[in-house]
């Protein structure tokens, strides 16, 4: 890991170009990724209407769209080619300046071929692995999240995150961190994420997934919960939905409640995370009438 860190260090001078190079492919992607929905619109919408008007317009936006990624797509060759190029330089010239420096007996342990090797066609490999291989390790996490999309009207939108990287001389491991809505399933997530991870040579670890948790606000549970949380702040209660997971989760029934108030931002998770005293009262008052109520 640390000569691999050592080698791509000759790669710092040239982030800016890596930046732009990683924002083209990604907006590319985005666009390769559009034209699919137009020409379902086309097919489920304009052609069974006989809408020419807007089989023009669907076929104009999908034009549009073939044009901008070929852009982004010439953009990116661009950029990388002359980062990935400028990185392998740099290694190469590091190598000279080495060699300048070693001894007659050092150079007596490697033959000519071998010096040339190094500072020839090993430099070359790296600088394409660089070249070819920053399209891909992009484009995959882009292609795994829009290919998984969904949504519902209770919890919103799934949301992916490629949280973690770790390369070493023999693997590359990634982590994801995935926030479900309800409508998901191990047939609609975990075995098409495991699909497409294939088509690219990747293999996926996670063999179950957690299911999303829900309990209805219609529910004498939860309509308890809001009648003492408005008797002691006078404030409107409502359900809320979040993306991570709680420590209620497992429970069939369990909702998370307090004991922060709205309006009060406590640093959750922070270093500086701290609580209101009279919110902390309130709350156990809260706490108590719930038991109350739900004994009765």
């Amino acid at each position: 890991m640390n000569d691999l860190k050592k080698v791509f260090s000759f790669a710092r001078a040239y982030r800016k170009d890596f930046a732009i190079a990683v924002a083209l492919v990604c907006i590319e992607t985005v666009f390769e990724m559009i034209i699919p929905l137009i020409m379902t619109d086309i097919v489920d919408v304009g052609v069974p209407a006989h809408d020419i008007p807007y089989l023009l317009l669907q076929g104009g936006k999908m034009a549009v769209c073939a044009a901008l990624s070929l852009i982004c797509g010439l953009g990116y060759a661009g950029f990388a080619a002359r980062a990935a190029y400028g990185f392998g330089a740099a290694l190469r010239q590091a190598q000279y300046e080495k060699l300048q420096e070693y001894s007659f007996s050092n150079l007596d342990r490697f033959s000519t071929s071998s010096l040339v090797t190094r500072m020839t066609t090993d430099v070359t490999v790296m600088q394409n692995a660089v070249n070819g291989g920053l399209r891909p390790l992009v484009r995959s996490p882009i292609m795994l999240g829009l290919g998984i999309a969904m949504s519902d009207e209770l919890s919103g939108d799934l949301t992916l995150a490629f949280s973690l990287l770790k390369i070493d001389e023999e693997s590359l491991y990634a982590t994801f961190d995935g926030r479900c809505p309800l409508c998901a399933n191990e047939d609609n997530v975990l075995k098409v994420v495991k699909e497409k991870l294939a088509e690219k040579h990747f293999e996926l670890h996670t063999r179950e997934m957690r299911p999303p948790h829900h309990v209805s606000g219609d529910s004498p549970f939860v309509k308890t919960l809001l009648a003492a949380y408005e008797q002691y702040t006078g404030q409107k209660g409502q359900c809320l939905s979040m993306g991570g997971g709680t420590y209620v989760h497992d429970l069939k029934n369990g909702v998370a409640f307090g004991a922060s108030m709205p309006g009060t931002d406590n640093r959750m998770h922070g270093a500086d995370e701290f609580a209101v005293i009279d919110e902390l009262l309130t709350a156990a008052k809260i706490y108590a009438q719930v038991i109350v109520d739900l004994c009765q």
